[in-house]
């Protein structure tokens, strides 16, 4: 294999890289935001409690759940 062949090879396969990357920085934030949702909730039910607090947590717990999927998806699979 030449050089020139494994520059390209290498030119070929960074952008992909660098998509993974910026897209595993996206999904981190986004997996924050979930952790800060599921305490802010908690912090909610502690001082207002309704009929509804349990489904609210549940779909907090949920959505973290969901974020957390989708960040091991894109480390594994992309």
């Amino acid at each position: 294999m030449s050089f020139e062949e494994l520059l390209n090879k290498i030119l070929m396969i960074a952008p992909f890289l660098i998509l993974k990357g910026l897209l595993l920085i996206f999904v981190f934030g986004y997996l924050i935001f979930a952790l800060i949702v599921v305490r802010q909730v908690q912090l909610m039910i502690s001082v207002l409690k309704t009929i509804l607090s349990p489904w609210i947590k549940i779909l907090a717990v949920g959505h973290l759940l969901f974020a957390i999927g989708v960040f091991l998806w894109i480390l594994f699979l992309l």
